[in-house]
């Protein structure tokens, strides 16, 4: 299998809501793709378990 084109290797995202669904989705994903992930979220508990490099409580 050839490696993706699309990698985010070095970079870094924020996703607002990563605790939730799509977040958590999300999350994986630019994980997946090497990206550095700094989750945000109102509640700290839906933060816990996630791959995440920075936690931010709003």
């Amino acid at each position: 299998m050839s490696a993706s084109p699309f990698r985010l290797d070095g970079k870094t995202v924020l996703i607002s809501g990563a605790g939730g669904g799509i977040g958590r989705s999300m999350v994986a994903g630019f994980r997946a793709a090497g990206a550095n992930v700094i989750g945000a979220d109102h509640d700290a508990d839906l933060l816990a378990g996630l791959d995440l490099a920075g936690r931010v409580l709003f």
